[in-house]
């Protein structure tokens, strides 16, 4: 008789994966439909991450359903061997590719704002072979796992992963490996891979925090460079919060108690919904944006607006990229939705606001920065404020703060 509990906690887990999994789609819609679309580095790291964390949500919501009707205590399963092999490669590429990209992320505003790489110069010599290392780093890992027969359903039939089957032959010597006797050993490089990334996210959490101590004074007022590092550190902060049940999990596998509640509840509700909180991140600038030109707004009003219009608000600023298309004013969705929601806005020119606030924004940065930095042709300083420069249109947007 599977306990009451443990029922609830997979109806817990199908609901925040669900929720994720349209978060993820949401953020994947709006930076495809967007004006610059996948132009910068930071839309086609975030436009990937999402992918990934559709393909693991995926996995979490029908891996329960499409694990072997006849696993033991299993609760809604109702497939096959090969229908759990299929659903697990799914969450298996999924949830690789998460691990490393939410690194790459962190990577990535490290090297802006610590290094002030342009986004140019980072899709040039770095992002196109990070980028192939971790689709084929996740795409083989899985691969492997499936033509070794490794994927097998977990407890309760929760979902696919990699398990021995039955699962007391990875403990007991006398009961034989039907399925899944390398099971272990893969699941231990994932955990590996798990653990490196936790680790170096906190090198980066600290790496940030040291730089912004260290040169304060010279970032005050500079808000562009502040909100990149917030927008930074919060992504951290969610892949910790979103991975600390695994972590625990595998602390509580290491004591045998692989079956235990907390587990599952630990597992149900945090791990599945990293893409709800990458999308309340992604958004978070948009929402920023829109309540400093609109003040009289609630923020969850901003939040709501800036959802229902597809996540348009703010523009990017065109004024920077002349050859980035630009939604006019009239087909904005912004003030219409604001109405429909009981709370009129007050600028005449919502979308215009928008634009010159950000632009206001970037410009008042780019002054402060070339104060900052003492143009000394001979000093690493130097290159630094070329490097600024230099820095494109790409990082002209809310999006990249």
């Amino acid at each position: 008789m599977v306990p009451k509990n443990i029922i609830a906690a997979q109806v817990v887990k199908s609901i925040t994966a669900s929720v994720s999994c349209f978060a993820s789609s949401f953020l994947c819609f709006t930076i495809w439909s967007s004006p610059n679309g996948l132009s910068s580095p930071y839309s086609r790291i975030i436009f990937g991450l999402s992918i990934a964390d559709i393909l693991q949500s995926i996995g979490f919501l029908f891996g329960q359903v499409l694990s072997p009707a006849d696993t033991p205590d299993a609760i809604f399963s109702r497939g096959t061997v090969a229908s759990c092999e299929a659903i697990g490669y799914i969450f298996i590429v999924g949830l690789c590719a998460i691990l490393w990209y939410t690194l790459f992320l962190t990577y990535y505003f490290l090297k802006r704002v610590k290094y002030k790489k342009t986004p140019k110069e980072f899709a040039k010599k770095e992002e196109y072979y990070i980028t192939l290392f971790i689709w084929m780093y996740a795409v083989t890992f899985a691969s492997v796992a499936l033509k070794a027969e490794e994927i097998n359903a977990t407890s309760y039939g929760a979902t696919c992963y990699l398990k021995p089957l039955p699962r007391e032959c990875a403990t007991d010597e006398s009961v034989e490996c039907v399925r899944g006797d390398k099971a272990i050993v893969l699941e231990s490089i994932g955990a590996g891979v798990l653990i490196f990334v936790f680790v170096s996210l906190l090198f980066v959490l600290i790496s940030f925090t040291c730089h912004v101590y260290n040169v304060e004074k010279h970032l005050e007022g500079n808000e562009l460079t502040k909100r990149a590092m917030h927008q930074s550190m919060l992504y951290i902060l969610a892949f910790m919060l979103v991975y600390a049940g695994p972590i625990i999990m595998m602390f509580l596998n290491l004591f045998g108690n692989d079956r235990s509640t907390a587990k599952f509840w630990l597992v149900s509700v945090f791990y599945p919904i990293g893409g709800f909180l990458n999308m309340l991140i992604y958004t978070r600038p948009k929402v920023q944006a829109l309540k400093e030109v609109e003040p009289q707004l609630p923020v969850f009003i901003c939040f709501l607006c800036v959802i229902l219009a597809g996540g348009e608000v703010p523009s990017s600023l065109v004024d920077y990229n002349p050859n980035a298309p630009h939604r006019s004013v009239s087909q904005s969705r912004i003030p219409q939705t604001a109405q429909r929601l009981g709370w009129p806005t007050h600028s005449a020119d919502l979308h215009q606001a928008l634009d010159d606030y950000i632009k206001a924004l970037f410009e008042r940065g780019n002054e402060e920065e070339k104060e900052d930095i003492a143009p000394d042709s001979n000093s690493k300083d130097s290159s630094r404020q070329v490097a600024f420069e230099e820095n494109d249109a790409e990082a002209c947007t809310i999006d990249n703060v």
